[in-house]
């Protein structure tokens, strides 16, 4: 919510929810004013985004593959507790000239900390676009493991 208030949709702005669940941020963004790609691995939580966002365009994919999407597709991604993160890499192409990405890990609870980045390696990986909000925050049980809350936008004067 603190990330959608200092982004502003215009009309036609396409956001990409990845993965997107059972659509809790899909239907946010909808609300707020995007047109919304749901992507996830289960399709059979995308017919529950469906249900709640009937509108929305929902994808079935494996983020472990290369994204099926046209460079400069979008004006938002939203990756929120995603298990794997290899497909950040793809973002900066993604977005348009003056997107947003906003990205935040899972918790370190338990022994899912291990599934966490080391200290830096989002940003690092995320290196074409320029951080507005980021936040690392080691955890406890293994301090080179980081959680990570943060806004990320593409140059507005980038050639795309």
């Amino acid at each position: 919510m603190d990330c959608l208030a200092r982004i502003q949709a215009t009309p036609g702005s396409l956001a990409l929810d990845l993965p997107s669940g059972a659509g809790r941020h899909t239907a946010l963004l909808r609300t707020s004013g995007y047109e919304v790609v749901a992507a996830d691995l289960d399709f059979r939580l995308l017919r529950v985004v469906l249900q709640t966002a009937p509108d929305a365009r929902c994808v079935v994919l494996d983020a472990k593959n290369p994204l099926p999407f046209v460079s400069g597709s979008f004006d938002l991604v939203v990756s929120v507790h995603p298990v794997i993160v290899r497909f950040l890499a793809d973002v900066p192409g993604l977005l348009r000239p003056g997107g947003h990405l906003v990205f935040e890990t899972f918790g370190a609870q338990g022994k899912n900390s291990q599934d966490l980045p080391q200290a830096g390696e989002i940003a690092r990986n995320l290196a074409p676009l320029k951080p507005i909000r980021y936040f690392e925050k080691p955890t406890r049980g293994m301090p080179a493991r980081v959680t990570v809350k943060a806004l990320f936008q593409r140059p507005a004067d980038e050639l795309g």
